[in-house]
């Protein structure tokens, strides 16, 4: 697969319904409780980290992705790029959480998406 320059533009991919939702449950569950809640914020990261990452066929299991993304231990017979994939991820997460009351085009920019390099240490 080529990269393609393309694919980093904004493209909608909820409907007004599924927005609708997913505001209800956002309602719910403020995202100051979330950043307040030390460990849930741990436990939220690497959850997202790991599905967004199967999404893309990482090998890590939930819990080889815990200990790599808490601790820095990496799990045995996992690629660097696994790896590097999921500590991309939780940088990610934890970017767009660090500006949550900001636009997220501000956070993920064209330029972060491309030049960040990933960083082994834990939260």
């Amino acid at each position: 697969m080529e990269y393609n320059s393309r694919f980093l533009e904004n493209t909608s991919i909820f409907t007004t319904a599924e927005e609708d939702y997913l505001e209800s449950l956002a309602n719910e569950y403020s995202i100051d409780q979330l950043l307040r809640n030390r460990r849930q914020y741990e436990n939220r990261t690497v959850d997202y980290a790991y599905v967004s990452g199967k999404i893309e066929g990482n090998q890590y299991s939930r819990k080889g992705a815990a200990m790599l993304l808490q601790y820095g231990f990496t799990e045995a017979g996992r690629t660097y790029q696994d790896a590097a994939m999921l500590v991309n991820l939780r940088d990610a997460f934890a970017a767009v959480m660090k500006n949550a009351g900001g636009n997220i085009t501000d956070v993920l920019s064209k330029h972060y998406v491309q030049v960040k390099e990933p960083q082994f240490f834990p939260l």
